[in-house]
């Protein structure tokens, strides 16, 4: 209600709350940070306002509420308006403050709690004193009493800051149970954290492992891999002096081809001229049985010249006749000896010829003993070559398994590392998703540090709330002792 006097008009707190809607402590909070408005304190110690200071609380109010400043921004802005003088000018244009119907204040329903606070004696004195007082209030409303007005004006602030009080000290106890799931989550969290380090630091030492088990398989793949190499250089070395020898062999299978060539050729001539001989020979034999006939034929000519010279006397008619056979035979002898010395010199022509073909032959033959030597010493080379090639042929019949063992071993390595890749990027995966359990781990702290420092903020608050209803409790209990000396004394 407003109290009039000397045409001003004065609020008590309770109407001033209700005026603006703001709590009365928060209105005394106001009151001691903005030092301009100085409500004034009545006989009874109620603080009564004036219309300019509720309209320094709308400004305030606006400051904070509307234009969402901070405290010290508010205050500097007031200030601003103050020494220009356009807080002035706001206090002229404002209208005259009517107390409007009351208004139910947002009372903040207590929360069920597994702790509960101990109460103050003096807050549990001061209630069951209010209590007292309104039953006895209520007693006596129906009939007129003596009693002072200010002693009603009294038990109805009191009753005021006692429900004030409560909702205060359940939104203390709210305060309290949120500091502590606060905590408790910050705990948990920090555990996690840790877990989630250690199993980080573990994540590190099996990647380390795998990374020396890796280098190692490496290791041996490089000095498998150069062995390889030295088989695979061996191997090209001996095929290159395959490849010598083979050409070797067919360079002398083409000279042995052209001996047997040579060969042939000079056994057709020896044909030839042993056919040319046996001819020869068929004419010599013929010549000399011509010859022997002759000879037979001559001795018979000698017999019968004999014969012939017995009868010369008797046979004179016959000797010219014989004359002229003696003398056609010795024509004859002389052409057959003409014809035996012509074969005689084809006979030492062929002798020369078959003396020729013999030394060639012989030639040929010490050529063919030559070229038999130079087969055996191939035959030996391609004996020592296949005994070279059978060794070889072990020898990489031994690189061949060694090489599928070789290979079996990077098999079965390339599956280890597959399997190794494999647990990496599993590792890599769990990584991620621990740094992202991390990352929302941090983004939790970070909002449950922002809750406990807003918590904080408002436990300062409410301490400093609490501290002031400290003193409101001092002041209501020096009001009650003041109203009950009265009462006594108007008893």
């Amino acid at each position: 209600m407003a109290v009039t006097s000397e045409n001003h008009q004065y609020f008590k707190p309770a109407d001033v709350a209700k005026i603006i809607g703001e709590p009365q402590h928060v209105i005394r909070y106001w009151t001691k940070i903005f030092p301009d408005i100085q409500p004034e304190v009545h006989d009874s110690h109620v603080r009564l306002y004036s219309r300019d200071d509720i309209n320094r609380l709308r400004l305030i109010q606006q400051f904070l509420r509307k234009e969402l400043l901070k405290m010290d921004d508010a205050k500097a802005q007031y200030e601003s308006m103050r020494q220009s003088g356009a807080l002035e000018a706001y206090l002229a244009q404002q209208t005259e403050v009517s107390t409007p119907e009351p208004k139910a204040l947002p009372v903040a329903t207590p929360t069920t709690h597994h702790l509960e606070l101990p109460v103050s004696p003096v807050v549990t004195g001061l209630i069951e004193e209010n209590n007292t007082s309104a039953s006895f209030a209520s007693q006596y409303s129906g009939q007129p009493v003596d009693l002072s007005t200010r002693y009603y004006a009294s038990l109805r602030d009191l009753k005021n800051r006692t429900e004030e009080l409560e909702v205060f000290r359940s939104s203390y106890l709210d305060s309290q149970n949120t500091l502590r799931e606060c905590q408790y989550l910050l705990k948990e969290t920090r555990q996690q954290l840790t877990l989630a380090e250690h199993n980080n630091t573990l994540i590190q030492a099996t990647l380390s492992a795998k990374q020396s088990d890796i280098d190692a398989k490496d290791l041996i793949l490089t000095s498998q891999k150069e062995r390889i190499h030295v088989l695979e250089t061996t191997l090209a070395n001996i095929q290159s002096k395959l490849d010598t020898a083979q050409q070797t062999i067919e360079n002398l299978k083409h000279e042995l081809s052209e001996v047997h060539n040579q060969l042939a050729q000079s056994r057709g001539q020896v044909n030839d001229s042993a056919c040319q001989l046996s001819r020869m020979r068929t004419e010599q034999a013929s010549i000399s049985a011509s010859l022997a006939e002759t000879t037979q034929t001559l001795t018979n000519i000698r017999s019968e010249l004999n014969e012939t010279h017995c009868m010369l006397e008797q046979r004179n008619r016959q000797l010219n006749d014989a004359n002229a056979t003696i003398e056609a035979v010795t024509n004859e002898l002389a052409i057959t000896k003409a014809q035996l010395d012509e074969r005689g010199s084809q006979l030492n022509e062929a002798n020369s010829t078959i003396e020729a073909v013999s030394n060639e032959l012989a030639n040929t033959k010490a050529q063919l003993d030559e070229r038999g030597t130079q087969l055996n010493e191939a035959n030996a080379t391609i004996e020592a070559i296949n005994n070279e090639l059978a060794n070889t042929k072990q020898a990489l019949d031994g690189a061949n398994n060694e090489l599928a063992n070789t290979k079996a071993q990077l098999d079965e390595r390339g599956s280890q590392l597959n399997d190794a890749n494999a647990t990496i990027e599993a590792v890599t995966n769990e990584l991620a998703n621990t740094k992202a359990q991390l990352d929302e781990r941090g983004n939790q702290l970070n909002d449950a540090n922002a809750t406990i420092e807003a918590v904080s903020n408002e436990l300062a608050n409410t301490k400093v709330q609490l501290d002031e209803r400290g003193n409101q409790f001092n002041d209501a209990n020096a009001t009650i002792e003041a109203v009950s000396n009265e009462l006594e004394n108007t008893k």
